[in-house]
Order: structure tokens, then C-alpha cells, then sequence
């Protein structure tokens, strides 16, 4: 019997539990320290340490590696890759919460956020929905709107990053909608919701179909 199409789904709390920066920084290789060392803000510095951290513990745990000699290096758009063949990865991280997907074959997509966020400006939804959704959110209530907004962003955001293309797709393109699994694009991705605790919704979009998703905790 084949082996089943796993992508793994970590997940990492952030807050008073969470390691010194400093101590985290000690987990990545020179080029990232060098460049969270030129992120202006202290927030997007400790973000973008914290994320790469969790991500290298992870990988390290599967590769068999400590977390500093796991190969990473950036892809298109800044995208972190590993430079071996296998596994494929991908990270998000949002308020609170770190989520690092994992998969042996073909590449993946993840995208978490924080329901904290506030209600998208009119001129974000045009951007950012295609004109069914724009229309079957108008009949919702503020905060159900709210709500199936923030899972369509998801969706189109773990899409994109699984195709690598960044802020280049246009969303307004992409039909997802907020609530069953969807297939888009030729080839084709599936896209599903992540079942996660509140306050955090998040979406993960992986090539072909059948593929199971297994959704763990990871301790510091």
C-alpha cells in the first residue's frame, strides 16, 4: 500500500512563553541573522526571528538536524525553501501564533491569522475578492462578513505562497469563498480550512487532491 500524501501542520504558541529573541537568533544561520538585523521594527525583527526559529526546530526534528544546520535559503519572493529535494515547506506566522507545513511530495501553502484584525477597508475588499464573493459578502452581517473575509484571505494567501508568487497573483482572480474545501488553478491546488483555537483561522493549499492533513503543538 502507498504511503499517504501527509502534510503535516505544526503549530507554535507565541507570548511570555516564548525564548529570548536573543536566544533564538543563536538558531539561525548568518545570512538570516544578517538580514533580521535590517528590519527597521522591533516587532517585524522578533517576527521574523521567532518564525524562522520555530521553523528550523521543525524541520531539524524531522531532518535529523539541529536547527542552525538545517539548509534554508530564500526562494522567489523571499519565500524560505530548504535546498534538498524533499521536504516541501512553508511558514505564517500572525499574533500569537506560529504554523509550519510540512510535505514529502509537491509543494505546500499555509496562512494563519489573527481574528483581532480589524474590518477590512472597502477599497482591501475590491483588491482582494472576486465579484461573487464581494457580493455574497454584502449580504452577511458585519461580523459574519468580517469573519468570511479573513477565511477568503487565508485561503488566497496560502494559495499564493505554495505557487511561490507573492503580492504577483491577483486575488480579485481566484474564486475560494470562506467555508468547504476548494480546487483552483490549473494544475489544480486544493484549498482547506485549518481548524485551529481562537482566536486564530488559518487555511492550507497543497497541488492534487487526497491528501491528508495531521495537525500538531510544538513546545520551545
Amino acid at each position: 500500500m502507498a504511503a499517504a500524501d501527509l502534510v503535516q501542520v505544526v503549530t507554535v504558541r507565541t507570548g511570555s512563553t516564548t525564548p529570548s529573541v536573543d536566544d533564538l537568533l543563536d538558531l539561525l544561520d548568518s545570512s538570516e541573522k544578517r538580514h533580521a538585523h535590517q528590519l527597521g521594527s522591533p516587532h517585524r525583527h522578533a517576527s521574523f526571528v521567532t518564525g524562522r526559529a520555530a521553523a528550523r526546530l521543525v524541520l531539524g526534528r524531522k531532518l535529523g538536524l539541529a536547527p542552525e544546520d538545517v539548509p534554508i535559503a530564500e526562494g522567489p519572493h523571499g519565500k524560505p525553501v530548504l535546498t534538498v529535494s524533499a521536504p516541501h515547506f512553508n511558514l505564517s506566522h500572525t499574533e500569537g501564533l506560529i504554523a509550519v507545513a510540512v510535505r514529502d511530495e509537491g509543494p505546500i501553502g499555509i496562512d494563519v491569522e489573527t481574528t483581532r484584525r480589524g474590518t477590512p477597508r472597502p477599497g482591501v475588499l475590491r483588491r482582494t475578492l472576486t465579484e461573487a464573493e464581494r457580493q455574497a459578502l454584502d449580504v452577511l452581517s458585519p461580523a459574519a462578513a468580517r469573519s468570511a473575509f479573513l477565511h477568503a484571505w487565508c485561503r488566497k494567501e496560502a494559495y499564493a505562497k505554495g505557487l511561490s508568487a507573492g503580492l504577483a497573483l491577483d486575488f480579485r482572480t481566484i474564486q475560494v469563498g470562506w467555508d468547504d474545501a476548494v480546487t483552483v488553478g490549473d494544475p489544480p491546488w486544493e484549498v482547506r480550512p485549518l481548524i485551529l483555537p481562537p482566536p486564530h483561522v488559518g487555511a492550507v493549499a497543497a497541488t492534487g487532491g487526497g491528501w491528508l492533513v495531521k495537525t500538531e503543538a510544538l513546545r520551545w
